[in-house]
C-alpha cells in the first residue's frame, strides 16, 4: 500500500515539474504570459462608454432603470423602462433618438414586455430612431426592453 502511493506521489510531482517547465521556462511560456497556476486573465475592454442616459420623447416617462444605452466593443447595449401617463400605445409612437455612436448597423426589431411577459414590439432603426412599432392589444401603461446589437459604422 505504501508502495503504491509513493508512486503516486512522485508521478504527481513529475507531472507538476513538466507542466512548470513547460509554462515557466518552455514553448508555452510566451502564451501563458507566466499567469499565475490557476488564475486565468480576462482580455482587455477596448472601448466601454459606461452607461449614457437617453432622453425619451412623446412624453413618455421613464420607470425602474429609465432609458440608457452602452456602447462596449462596437455592440450597444440598450435598456428602456418605461410608461404612456395615458396608458395607451400608439404604432410607430417615437420612444428616442440613439445617437450616432450607438446606432446600429442595420434596422432591427425587438419584443418588449409589460409583467415579464412579451407584450410588443419596438423597432431600433439605423438612422437612431426608436419607435414602438406594434403596440400589444389592450392597454400597457408601461414596458421594458433590453436590447443589443452592432453599432454601424
Amino acid at each position: 500500500m505504501v508502495r503504491g502511493l509513493t508512486t503516486a506521489v512522485i508521478a504527481a510531482t513529475v507531472s507538476a515539474g513538466t507542466f512548470w517547465g513547460l509554462t515557466w521556462v518552455g514553448p508555452l511560456a510566451d502564451s501563458m504570459e507566466h499567469a499565475p497556476l490557476g488564475v486565468a486573465k480576462a482580455a482587455a475592454t477596448q472601448s466601454d462608454t459606461g452607461w449614457q442616459p437617453l432622453p425619451v420623447s412623446g412624453g413618455f416617462i421613464v420607470t425602474g432603470d429609465g432609458a440608457r444605452y452602452r456602447v462596449i466593443d462596437g455592440v450597444c447595449h440598450l435598456q428602456v423602462h418605461l410608461r404612456d401617463p395615458d396608458g395607451i400605445w400608439a404604432a410607430n409612437s417615437p420612444i428616442a433618438m440613439l445617437p450616432e455612436s450607438a446606432r446600429p448597423a442595420w434596422n432591427h426589431a425587438f419584443v418588449a414586455s409589460r409583467d415579464a411577459v412579451p407584450y410588443s414590439e419596438v423597432g431600433v432603426y439605423d438612422d437612431g430612431q426608436v419607435l414602438m412599432t406594434r403596440p400589444g392589444d389592450g392597454v400597457a401603461g408601461w414596458l421594458a426592453l433590453s436590447a443589443s446589437f452592432p453599432v454601424g459604422d
